[in-house]
């Protein structure tokens, strides 16, 4: 049975064919790379760089040329995540965080140089901003940028960072001689350490670690062209907007496993499906799921264009906090249903429940959230103390 049908709104229905055909081209060729048994999707180098460069005969990296709006990639983020949050990690920071801003501030000599790598999927990138000692305010970072002749020389250390154990490009924010903050792209080289996180316990299926530079030399010429915080920002409000949309397909897998699994499962001679307080716990999540849905469809009458993301702070941190929280709701319901089988790899619903609590923290828990939701209706600066 599959969810489609609980789509109360029938907004699938309204997709034309180009948006269909997107869809399935990449739920199809994301699960092909990371293929069954669906339950045990780890990280391999190997299958990862595949996984991109697939992505990259999709042109779903390039979203200017191949005219990706905001509801296709939407729908790409959608179901991407269906699969894992890993893969949608991946796919945005790619997309919204490394491509972004090198198509947005970068040099011509730039983009000609890291773009078609990028886009292909040939080389992957990571975006370093987050730091030990600096998350929810990065205006804190003390990684330092010095300028010496025609190059910066970079020192301090990144945490947190998706790709950066493998990654080929960097996108580094850091802060200048003046404590401005500014953007700089490099390559890998011998003053870049990239250990890895090893302990983690969510999105097992993508890389996840430290980016340490002592004494970078990065070429002035590789500087983005903005200052302060609007850069790394800018890069922000497009992945949310994807998150926002990617949940969305992570609760419809988990809700899909669950009505099948309820079906199959007897208990007091009868599948469980037919007991009131189990249908009761199937409609709540239906309920979350048709509400963040619609949070997504009906935000594209503000956000025509990937332009009106900086336009709509506050709606971004709503679908963001809302569908988020939503979505770690159903899977914790769904996964209650399952009983003990909920805990089991067999299943999947643990796992995504795991992969949601991460997505629900990154890139703006749900209080910070709150904060510029509170921002926007009350006129006032809630993060100063």
């Amino acid at each position: 049975m599959l969810l489609k049908y609980y789509n109360l709104f029938n907004h699938f229905n309204k997709l034309d064919e180009t948006v269909k055909m997107v869809c399935t081209s990449v739920y199809n060729t994301t699960k092909q790379v990371y293929h069954k048994p669906e339950h045990l999707i780890s990280f391999s180098e190997g299958r990862y760089r595949r996984l991109y460069k697939s992505w990259g005969s999709l042109g779903i990296f390039e979203h200017k040329t191949n005219e990706i709006t905001p509801l296709i990639y939407g729908m790409i983020n959608y179901n991407i995540e269906k699969i894992d949050s890993s893969l949608r990690s991946a796919y945005s920071v790619q997309s919204s965080l490394v491509v972004n801003p090198i198509e947005k501030y970068a040099s011509q000599t730039l983009k000609e140089k890291y773009l078609p790598k990028l886009y292909s999927g040939e080389h992957i990138g990571c975006f370093g901003l987050t730091e030990p000692n600096a998350g929810s305010d990065p205006a804190s970072m003390t990684t330092r940028a010095v300028l010496h002749k025609d190059y910066y020389i970079v020192n301090g250390s990144k945490i947190w960072i998706t790709n950066s154990p493998i990654a080929d490009i960097f996108v580094i924010w850091c802060k200048d001689e003046s404590n401005k903050i500014i953007g700089l792209v490099t390559e890998r080289d011998n003053s870049i350490d990239t250990p890895a996180i090893q302990d983690k316990l969510s999105l097992l299926a993508s890389p996840t670690g430290y980016i340490h530079m002592d004494n970078l030399k990065v070429p002035v010429s590789n500087k983005l062209n903005v200052n302060g915080l609007k850069g790394p920002f800018n890069c922000l409000n497009k992945a949310r907007y994807g998150i926002s949309w990617g949940v969305n397909g992570a609760m419809e897998d988990i809700i899909n496993t669950t009505m099948k699994y309820t079906s199959e499962r007897i208990q007091f001679s009868a599948p469980i499906h037919s007991f009131q307080l189990v249908q009761n716990d199937i409609v709540k999540c239906i309920e979350m799921y048709n509400n963040s849905l619609n949070n997504s469809f009906l935000s594209l009458q503000c956000i025509h264009t990937f332009d009106d993301l900086e336009k709509n702070i506050a709606l971004l941190s709503y679908l963001k906090r809302v569908n988020c929280e939503n979505a770690l709701n159903v899977s914790r319901l769904c996964r209650d249903i399952l009983g003990g089988n909920g805990i089991s790899n067999s299943y999947g619903v643990m796992r995504h429940l795991l992969n949601l609590e991460t997505v629900n923290t990154y890139e703006g828990t749900r209080n910070i959230h709150n904060l510029i939701i509170s921002r926007e209706l009350f006129g006032t600066n809630p993060f100063q103390v």
